[in-house]
C-alpha cells in the first residue's frame, strides 16, 4: 500500500459510487494517492433514478474534476507526474469510453463529458498520461475500501 502513497511520479484514484433508490440520490467517493499524499473527497447527487452503472461513471466524472482540481492548486508536484490512473469497480469501462458498447443516451452523455475531461488532462500536462482501468483484484486494497466507504457515508449509510 506504501508504493501507491509513497510513488513520487505516480498519481492513483480510487473512486466509487453507493445508490439510494429511496431518495434518488448516488454518494461519490475518492481517493487520490501518491507524491507522499493521502486524499480523500466525496460528494452527495441527486438524479433522476438510482442507477449504479450511472452511479460508476459520475465517480469516474467526479474524480477526473478532482485530480483537476488537486493539480490546478499544485497539491502535487506536477513538473514529476508521469502517469495519473483512476481505477473504477465498473467492469465494462474500457468499452463504454472506447464507445464499442452501445449504451443508453444518459450514459452516452457522461462518457463524452468523461473522454473530454480526460483530454483535457492531457493537452494542459502534456508529460503525463491519464488513465481510467477497471480496478479488478485492486479490490481488496485499503484505498478502494476506503474510496466506497466515502461514498456511503455521505448517503448516511455508515
Amino acid at each position: 500500500m506504501n508504493s501507491y502513497r509513497n510513488n513520487k511520479s505516480q498519481i492513483t484514484v480510487f473512486c466509487d459510487a453507493s445508490c439510494d433508490a429511496s431518495n434518488n440520490s448516488i454518494g461519490l467517493g475518492v481517493i487520490v494517492v501518491g507524491m507522499s499524499k493521502h486524499i480523500a473527497v466525496s460528494e452527495l447527487k441527486q438524479v433522476a433514478a438510482s442507477d449504479p452503472l450511472f452511479g460508476e461513471l459520475l465517480a469516474i466524472e467526479f474524480s477526473i474534476k478532482s485530480l483537476s482540481e488537486l493539480l490546478e492548486s499544485n497539491t502535487f508536484a506536477v513538473d514529476n507526474l508521469e502517469r495519473a490512473i483512476i481505477y473504477s469497480d465498473c467492469d465494462i469501462i474500457k468499452r463504454l469510453l472506447s464507445k464499442t458498447l452501445l449504451s443508453k443516451s444518459v450514459y452516452t452523455e457522461l462518457i463524452d463529458e468523461i473522454i473530454n475531461l480526460l483530454q483535457k488532462l492531457t493537452s494542459t500536462y502534456k508529460n503525463t498520461a491519464f488513465s481510467v482501468k477497471y480496478i479488478g483484484a485492486r479490490r481488496k486494497f485499503a484505498y478502494y475500501k476506503a474510496a466506497h466507504a466515502a461514498a456511503r457515508k455521505v448517503l448516511g449509510k455508515e
